[in-house]
């Protein structure tokens, strides 16, 4: 298997792991095993010495991958990346997470500004940039799946419940209620502050929206129904790390 001088990035996310070496992926929850599967995947696909960029929303998390791979890789992580990037202009934003930045720049690899980001994890983080390349700042609110714990933690009969997009915009029985009320307020949160977004600033009726992110697909139809330009790429986050790695390193990794 040829494994020279691939481009390779980690997403460390609350809720799972995604890695990408060119076209090859991996998304794993944090099982037991989670990081002899990664592990594994970068042995397979990957050169020794090669770069991996890291981005992670999980410190003890990191330094156990860090632990593993350390010795067979570069690792350089988004805040070293970030450092000198001039991609997008976030001066005037105070205390952005690493993966709102990333992203924005991920953004950047396929669509022209302005356009804005809607991440769905763990949080659901909505991202401005405008035409000019600069970070207006952005929304956060609680993710589908976060909701969800919260209210089986403070209600005790609460059976387990699945996450799907039901037609009916209400529910027969307490699960499909709660489903209902969780998924469709979500989305109803998300139309009101991008209209409100596009009015604000005077943007196009037919900006670029991109969504990202775990639960993204679950909403991903009804966001469709609605009268604005949705656009979804799956690997956003990672896309802004592959992005930073070309623009420090250029495309030879291996000799790095």
């Amino acid at each position: 298997m040829n494994t020279d001088n691939k481009i390779s990035a980690i997403d460390i996310g609350n809720s799972n792991i995604k890695a990408i070496i060119e076209s090859k992926k991996i998304s794993c929850d944090y099982s037991i095993d989670w990081i002899n599967k990664i592990s594994v995947f970068f042995e397979n696909n990957l050169s020794k010495n090669s770069i991996i960029g890291v981005s992670s929303v999980q410190p003890e998390r990191f330094n156990q991958l860090f632990d593993k791979l350390k010795d067979s890789y570069k690792i350089i992580t988004a805040d070293e990346l970030l450092k000198n990037q001039n991609f997008i202009d976030f001066n005037e934003i105070k205390g952005i997470g690493n993966d709102r930045l990333l992203g924005l720049i991920g953004g950047l690899t396929k669509f022209s500004p302005p356009f804005i980001t809607i991440d769905c994890g763990t949080a659901i983080t909505i991202n401005v940039l405008d035409e000019k390349k600069k970070c207006l700042g952005g929304v956060i609110l609680a993710g589908i799946q976060t909701q969800l714990e919260a209210l089986s933690i403070k209600t005790a009969q609460l059976n387990k419940i699945d996450l799907f997009l039901e037609n009916n915009i209400i529910g027969k029985n307490t699960e499909s209620a709660l489903r209902n009320g969780i998924i469709k307020g979500v989305v109803g949160s998300i139309l009101y502050i991008i209209e409100n977004i596009i009015k604000q600033y005077n943007f196009n009726k037919n900006i670029n929206l991109i969504l990202t992110g775990g639960t993204s697909k679950i909403i991903l139809p009804l966001l469709e129904k609605s009268h604005l330009k949705i656009l979804f790429e799956e690997n956003l986050v990672l896309n802004g790390i592959l992005s930073l790695i070309i623009h420090r390193f250029g495309t030879n990794f291996a000799k790095h």
